[in-house]
């Protein structure tokens, strides 16, 4: 039987794992909606990915 630290540690990945999916199809829905411009639209997506990369980072830094 595994300790329960292990239990807590699987949902907090999946949470956050769910929360950085929902932001990023949330903004790429807005930047859709909103910017018009195709090399101005990519740049915005460049960035999101970016962002996701650097959260992601972030977070299992937190963890780990």
């Amino acid at each position: 039987m595994l300790p329960s630290i292990f239990y807590d540690f699987e949902i907090v990945i999946l949470i956050f794992s769910v929360l950085l999916i929902h932001l990023k199809l949330g903004l790429e829905s807005v930047f859709s909606d909103y910017i018009h411009d195709k090399i101005t639209y990519r740049l915005y997506l460049l960035f999101l990915c970016l962002l996701n990369f650097k959260m992601l980072y972030l977070i299992l830094d937190f963890l780990l």
